[in-house]
């Protein structure tokens, strides 16, 4: 389906991209030039009945409007209306400022891109309501800022039965969706995003919500699929200072039809409560069936009254991961004060996050984790300074016995007592974990430790790993830095894992050849090492007189292996048993120079 080029403010840019497309399409364009509110629908008119895709210029910097201006239209051909000047209009808190309808074919696109819009008043949508049939709709570059909903959503609702809905860098401010009438209105203070039939995607991406409020759920925005397969995308998005009286302060997703697919990645989460008779102060996401991802997203300061401060999942089966997010200062009333998920079935991954000082009056201080019958692994995750009543940093509750969980490589330290504590049908074993107070609990299993992980500043949120006299394996050596799980997946450095969100980087090269940049590359592992000493050589050519060798810092040449054509992908073995404790350097010579020189510590 057609997407008309989007997220530019500059009018001959915007018109140029415009006719292009058309001419590309093949369809009949026309343009018309607006600069007060009447003459704005006046073209609006004329476009809703003149068999052409068209396009609205508004220039100007503000208009007040005396009545909704509004556009309906049962044609097979889009709108864009375009503000090249940041034009406000302002209907005065007496009515909707903008109301746009296409109910026609697939082509029937709607664009609103660079409008403010403000003090609306309607029952759906206060700012702007958006409607089509099968056709998309884009808001871009909108501004929405106090207006009232009082049914649903004060800002901007957006609904299409089968057409894809995208709003792109657009910003919500102090709206509001009071219930005036009734359960069950009250809904989404800031955006109301729903589709009905299957297979439709939302997409939500560089926008920032703002101190707006809903009565019931949603207090910044509601995305909202109800067909099957759908998908929804949140991106790169502030959430900041909107609440909700039941769920979803921040933002709230809900996908009932099943087979979904939920991405929510590199969004902000700040200071969003949800304060009546909910969970979710930050986020709430709902789905039947399908895959939820939510990533490298920050949960900071939010508040739920029920579960879930920072995060609430329910996911009633299929694929879940948790990955690369930071939980900080959240509260929940009852459970989860960072973030409260439940997996019925299926197969979840919780890896590499933070939860620090988060707040659960009742279980999982940091995470609390629920399932019936699903696999989990939650692994690599720093847990620090959380509180609850029972599982200080993590608390989990199988309904079955045939859920399994694999929980590892975790640093658990400075929380209230018991830091892990599990209920149901299935009983966690600890592995590979860093947990203070540990010791002795019937959960602390192998390769478990109980010691100071020597975090860099973790009073000021640094949770890194840190060994400050590295190579030297000496006590400034955090006890968690090649600690984990020696089954587990190498880090990035080609060393044995490290325990905690961050592993601590001993990449040991120490120098290359620029004019072979590309060319060679050498790995060594396990780094460090004990008894054998792996050596991989690439090379795109073989020099003449090339070798890999093996010394000490006292430049003693313990070891060499000749590389000669046509041998460009070498691996070899090297047996360091008998060598003392220390930091030894393997190098690749050609001719006696050393053209690749990586550091390698024996232990």
């Amino acid at each position: 389906m057609k997407k008309l080029k989007s997220g530019i403010n500059f009018p001959f840019v915007t018109l140029l991209a415009f006719l292009f497309f058309m001419a590309r399409c093949g369809a009949i364009a026309k343009t018309f030039y607006v600069s007060n509110a009447v003459q704005l629908q006046s073209a609006l008119d004329e476009a809703a009945f003149n068999e052409e895709n068209d396009v609205v210029v508004v220039t100007g910097t503000y208009y007040y409007i005396n009545d909704a201006v509004t556009y309906w239209s049962d044609q097979n051909y889009s709108l864009q209306i375009v503000s090249t000047d940041n034009t406000v209009l302002n209907a005065g808190s007496d009515f909707r400022v903008l109301e746009l309808v296409s109910v026609g074919g697939v082509s029937g696109d709607l664009t609103v891109e660079g409008l403010t819009v403000e003090y609306g008043t309607a029952d759906y949508g206060g700012g702007i309501y958006m409607e089509t049939t099968v056709a998309d709709i884009h808001l871009i570059n909108v501004t929405a800022q106090h207006n009232t909903g009082t049914v649903i959503c004060g800002g901007v609702n957006c609904y299409s039965n089968a057409g894809n809905i995208e709003v792109i860098n657009s910003v919500f401010l102090d709206n509001t969706a009071p219930n005036m009438s009734g359960y069950p209105n009250g809904t989404a203070g800031g955006l109301f995003v729903q589709t009905e039939l299957e297979g439709t995607v939302i997409t939500l991406s560089g926008c920032r919500f703002s101190n707006n409020y809903a009565q019931r759920d949603g207090g910044g925005a509601m995305l909202y699929p109800l067909g099957s397969g759908s998908t929804v995308i949140a991106e790169g998005n502030t959430f900041e200072e909107n609440s909700s009286g039941e769920f979803g302060g921040g933002c709230w997703i809900r996908c009932p039809g099943g087979d979904a697919v939920i991405r929510f990645e590199n969004n902000s989460v700040t200071n969003n409560i949800s304060s009546h008779a909910g969970s979710g102060g930050g986020t709430y996401i709902e789905t039947e069936t399908g895959d939820v991802s939510v990533s490298d997203n920050l949960f900071v300061d939010n508040e739920a009254v029920w579960q879930g401060g920072g995060l609430w999942i329910s996911h009633n089966g299929g694929n879940l991961s948790v990955t690369g997010n930071r939980f900080s200062g959240n509260l929940a009333q009852q459970n989860g004060g960072g973030a409260n998920v439940f997996l019925e079935y299926g197969n979840a991954s919780v890896e590499s996050n933070v939860f620090n000082e988060n707040t659960s009056h009742e279980t999982g201080g940091g995470f609390s984790w629920a399932t019936t019958s699903a696999n989990s692994g939650i692994f690599n995750n720093t847990f620090y300074d959380n509180s609850a009543d029972e599982g200080g940093d993590i608390y989990f509750y199988f309904d079955n016995a045939s859920a399994t969980c694999n929980f590892y490589n975790n640093i658990l330290f400075e929380s209230s007592s018991p830091p892990l504590a599990f209920s149901g049908q299935v009983a966690v074993q600890a592995r590979y974990c860093d947990i203070a107070n540990g010791t002795g609990q019937p959960w602390f299993g192998t390769g478990c430790i109980d010691a100071d992980p020597l975090f860099a500043d973790a009073g000021n949120g640094n949770f890194q790993i840190t060994w400050r006299n590295f190579p030297v394996p000496d006590n400034t050596m955090s006890p968690c830095i090649d600690a984990g799980d020696p089954e587990s997946p190498f880090d990035s450095d080609n060393t044995v894992a490290d325990m905690g969100a961050f592993f601590f980087n001993q990449d040991t090269t120490i120098f290359i050849n620029n004019s072979l940049a590309g060319k060679i590359n050498l790995t060594t592992y396990p780094n460090p090492c004990f008894d054998i000493l792996f050596v991989n050589v690439d090379m795109k050519k073989v020099y003449s007189g090339m070798e890999v060798i093996l010394q000490n810092l006292n430049g003693v040449e313990i070891f060499s292996k000749p590389l000669s054509p046509p041998d460009k992908h070498v691996s070899f073995p090297i047996d360091v048993a008998p060598l003392p404790r220390s930091v030894y350097l393997v190098k690749i010579l050609v001719n006696g120079q050393a053209i690749f020189v990586k550091k390698i510590i024996k232990r």
